[in-house]
């Protein structure tokens, strides 16, 4: 029995009502028979969400323990660390207000969120810290401090909000996808900001305390190590950056290069729509030849059974003979297929992926002859997404003879590139079926027509309801249909009579010729054009590259005159999908830029701050080729996530820098000095987020994969360009300033020259 939810059905809730049904309904079972469940898509749902929940945790605590260790105190911690409960239940109010379930997307937003939700308590308290530092009383502390980095703090903040905006505007499935991402990480950085800017500096001037260095006692001892240890690194960045300074065009020229050279590693990262998800399941279809006896097809299954039991990895096994699903659902009732479902144990207690062990299935079942086997790494949970299959040529033409070459020679281009597996032609193999032709001109010297010979053949084949039958409350329809007519021969086709308007009982052989011919499976038409579709599947290989392969071999397939070739499936969907994201990237960085200038009321400033984007590029480049993830929709999502993330450091050691050269200090004196005091609260800032998203970025658990490339892309970027920002925009701040000088004293020198007096 298949248990299916209605559309707009919450999965997880009606799998839960159904168990219960089903507890109740074990008292009315007999003994002997036991109620069991096989497939059960909330399963795999349930075991993601969990996994997320527990990658917040951590990344949560990983946090706390980076605040932790360069703050050396327990009582700062805990100030900055009441930002993230305050924080994740605001959330989860917002999202209740906004009809939104929790969700391995909404869940994966809060997980990103993490990192970035104690960025801003980090820089307030830190600036608070310093000011105690300087003699300052608790409450002044929080005041100025909090005043002086306010403007950075809502810049950084706003920045995030603002990338997500294209998204939550966006169409298609990869914006069904990652809304709820969006706005979650929203709402989380939002709160975020509100706590950093009032509870926090409320907090800090009531129990922010300064730790005292004494070597008296062990706290002391190793707060005095670290403090000489921070200090070392504060005296080392700070000689970095006097030497990169007075070596400007070494340090753009050392980062153009690495960035031109991380682009030549793009074609070895690759591409794909979305990461394959291991669910624990492996599917194989099996099709026998037409007519096949159901007998003959349990013999079929059994050995595929068989084969699947050598497998340690394997739980459970689920067989359907001769029913391929619900028929409302799109299933068949057919004698000569069925289908097997191996359910693996769970993840973390095996070695061997799914797709690994489809791919070893797939090489035992080459030696069953006979038959039609497809193997493939899917689930319950993935079946009916709509995504399609990940090669999918589609062959546009109008005469099915010439489709069914075309297909043929397209099925034998596609086997040939490696990387692709299972390349299945849906016109490969047609039905028998009987073809009656109507002779019009015989037929009308009977005063026939075509309409009263089908509408014969229709009742003596199919039946016509003549009545309905009553009992009670029940209608039962009675059809008329010719005795044996399942069983009808070509012989006793041709006998049958159609009665004329004349009164004369033709026979059907007289007026049309009857022949057994075979037909097409299916007829599919695009744009009222008829067309025959290719599509296979893909193991260890990428869908781009497989796909630059299969449009090579296909190149040489001389087209006859009004056919063409057309791409579908996962590669239409990716290329739909990453045409969105690039306009959506596009637009991300134009409002971050805005936000910037109204925030600095400068053009130039907002500009030398844009200059930590670029070199994101290094660490997205490297940190795929590392993992050895492609890239995908989700890492494009990451890859707008830090337009967003990677500009808050240089905001903060850009503002600073402003805020010195206001009070009167000489440019390079104040970069120098800026640096320094800004290098812990950027290192804290990075490194919460990036560890806070590391368990993401593992993909270990269930239902990882759909996130993890996006947590990889958004760690090795900010690791990278952290390192970068903290010399490079120092750098590009100088040239830049120089550079607006230049202009200014050119204006100056033209404008004297047009005010002397003419002689």
């Amino acid at each position: 029995i298949m248990v299916y939810k209605q559309s707009t059905a919450n999965t997880v809730q009606v799998a839960g009502e159904v168990k219960q049904a089903l507890e109740e309904l074990k008292a009315d079972v007999p003994p002997d028979f036991n109620i069991g469940i096989m497939l059960d898509q909330s399963m795999f749902i349930e075991q993601s969400i969990s996994n997320v929940i527990n990658k917040i945790f951590y990344g949560g605590l990983l946090a706390v323990l980076v605040l932790l260790v360069f703050l050396r105190s327990l009582r700062s911690t805990m100030i900055i660390t009441t930002a993230i409960p305050i924080s994740i239940i605001f959330t989860f109010v917002l999202l209740y207000f906004n009809d939104m379930t929790l969700n391995m997307m909404s869940l994966g937003g809060l997980a990103l969120g993490i990192g970035l939700i104690v960025d801003d308590s980090i820089v307030v308290l830190e600036n608070i810290y310093r000011h105690r530092q300087q003699g300052y009383s608790l409450v002044d502390s929080a005041k100025m401090a909090t005043d002086e980095v306010s403007n950075a703090v809502i810049s950084g903040t706003l920045t995030i909000v603002v990338v997500f905006l294209p998204i939550v505007f966006m169409e298609g499935l990869a914006a069904e996808i990652f809304r709820p991402m969006a706005l979650t990480v929203t709402f989380s950085v939002a709160a975020s900001l509100a706590v950093a800017l009032t509870l926090v500096p409320l907090l800090a001037s009531r129990y922010l305390k300064l730790t005292e260095t004494r070597e008296a006692n062990l706290s002391g001892r190793v707060f005095g190590a670290s403090e000489r240890w921070f200090d070392r690194l504060h005296g080392g960045y700070r000689k970095i950056l006097a030497w990169s300074l007075g070596h400007r065009k070494t340090v753009v020229f050392g980062v153009v290069l690495l960035i031109v050279g991380s682009l030549f590693l793009v074609p070895l990262v690759g591409a794909e729509f979305m990461p394959e998800m291991d669910e624990g399941y492996v599917k194989v279809a099996v099709d026998l030849p037409n007519g096949t006896a159901l007998e003959e097809t349990d013999r079929y299954i059994h050995k595929i059974e068989s084969l699947g039991e050598q497998f340690p990895e394997v739980k459970n096994i689920y067989s359907s003979i001769g029913f391929t699903g619900s028929e409302s659902m799109g299933g068949e009732t057919s004698s000569d297929s069925g289908q097997v479902y191996f359910e693996l144990v769970d993840k973390g207690e095996r070695s061997t992926s799914s797709d690994d062990m489809a791919e070893q299935l797939r090489q035992l079942v080459r030696g069953i002859p006979g038959a039609d086997i497809q193997v493939s790494a899917t689930g319950p949970a993935s079946e009916g997404q709509g995504m399609g299959a990940p090669v999918q040529v589609d062959i546009v033409g109008d005469d099915l003879d010439t489709l069914a070459l075309l297909a043929d020679e397209v099925v034998k281009q596609v086997e040939a590139v490696p990387g692709t597996r299972q390349v299945v032609n849906n016109l490969a193999e047609g039905l028998p079926e009987i073809k009656v032709t109507v002779d019009r001109e015989r037929a009308s010297m009977y005063g026939l027509g075509g309409a009263q010979i089908s509408s014969t053949l229709r009742t003596a084949i199919q039946g016509n309801v003549a009545t309905q039958y009553r009992t009670g409350e029940d209608e039962i329809d009675v059809r008329v249909r010719l005795a044996g007519a399942d069983s009808i021969s070509l012989a006793q086709l041709k006998d049958l009579t159609v009665m004329s308007q004349t009164g004369i009982a033709v026979p059907l052989g007289m007026v049309a010729s009857i022949n057994e011919e075979e037909g097409p499976s299916s007829v599919n038409r695009s744009d009222q054009t008829r067309f025959a579709s290719v599509t296979a599947n893909l193991s260890g290989r990428d869908l781009n590259s497989v796909m630059n392969d299969v449009r090579a071999n296909l190149d040489e397939i001389a087209l006859p005159p009004g056919y063409s070739f057309e791409y579908g499936g996962q590669n239409e969907e990716m290329m739909d999908a990453f045409g969105s994201l690039i306009l959506a990237l596009l637009l991300a960085i134009v409002l971050v830029y805005l936000v910037l200038v109204a925030q600095f009321e400068s053009l130039l400033y907002p500009f030398i701050i844009m200059f930590s984007i670029p070199a994101t590029v290094v660490g997205i480049i490297l940190s795929l080729l590392v993992s050895g993830r492609a890239f995908s929709v989700p890492a494009f999502i990451g890859v707008i996530l830090l337009g967003g993330i990677v500009v808050k450091n240089a905001i903060v050691l850009v503002d600073y820098i402003n805020i010195l050269r206001r009070r009167g200090m000489e440019r390079d004196e104040a970069i120098l000095q800026a640096g320094p005091t800004r290098l812990r609260p950027i290192l804290m800032t990075a490194l919460t987020a990036i560890l806070a998203m590391l368990p993401m970025a593992l993909g270990l658990g269930e239902g990882a994969e759909s996130q993890a490339p996006m947590a990889t892309v958004v760690v090795g970027g900010l690791l990278f360009s952290t390192l970068v920002t903290l010399v490079f925009v120092p750098v590009i701040y100088v040239i830049l300033d120089n550079l607006g000088g230049k202009l200014k004293f050119r204006r100056k020198e033209n404008k004297a020259t047009a005010e002397l007096p003419v002689e």
